[in-house]
């Protein structure tokens, strides 16, 4: 039972997805090429490029994927903007002019945001050196126990004196 409610979530969700994605592309598809008196501009740039911005309604997401109407505005915007032939660049610092660096799908690698490229690579090596560490000083070889005989150990002496008093 568990399994069957499972595979059905797994299918409901899929297939919202298909749904989602089938009404993206349906918003996006009569974009195919903007003609301007000196360039056209295909799908794919457009998608590049909105694909390095968040969509502002609710920052969960690219623009390039988002089905908001900021994200649909956001993609004319870029398409426009490219078919005036502005480069990659020049976009991206328009939208972080307006929107600031959050905008960005990836952070800038400079300043403050250095910390979210460097972080996780630091945080890696300190777990690992902290593990290694912890294997190794918890897994320190076994001592053999002492080997004893009857006539070195006093408390065997003194458990078979008192037996040998019990019973008489």
């Amino acid at each position: 039972m568990k399994r069957r409610l499972a595979l059905f979530a797994l299918m409901s969700a899929a297939f919202c997805c298909s749904v989602q994605t089938a009404f993206a592309q349906s918003q996006t598809g009569h974009e195919q090429t903007l003609s301007d008196s000196t360039r056209k501009v295909s799908l794919e740039q457009v998608q590049r490029v909105a694909g390095q911005l968040m969509a502002p309604c609710c920052w969960s997401g690219t623009a390039d994927a988002h089905t908001s109407q900021i994200a649909y505005d956001m993609r004319v915007q870029i398409r426009e903007a490219l078919a005036q032939g502005k480069s990659t660049e020049e976009i991206l610092q328009a939208y972080v002019e307006m929107y600031g660096e959050r905008i960005l799908a990836k952070p800038t690698k400079s300043g403050f945001n250095l910390l979210a490229w460097l972080l996780p690579f630091v945080a890696l090596v300190v777990g690992g050196f902290a593990m290694w560490r912890f294997l190794h000083r918890n897994t320190a070889p076994v001592k053999a126990p002492i080997a004893t005989t009857e006539a070195n150990d006093p408390y065997l002496q003194r458990v078979e004196k008192e037996l040998k008093e019990f019973e008489a």
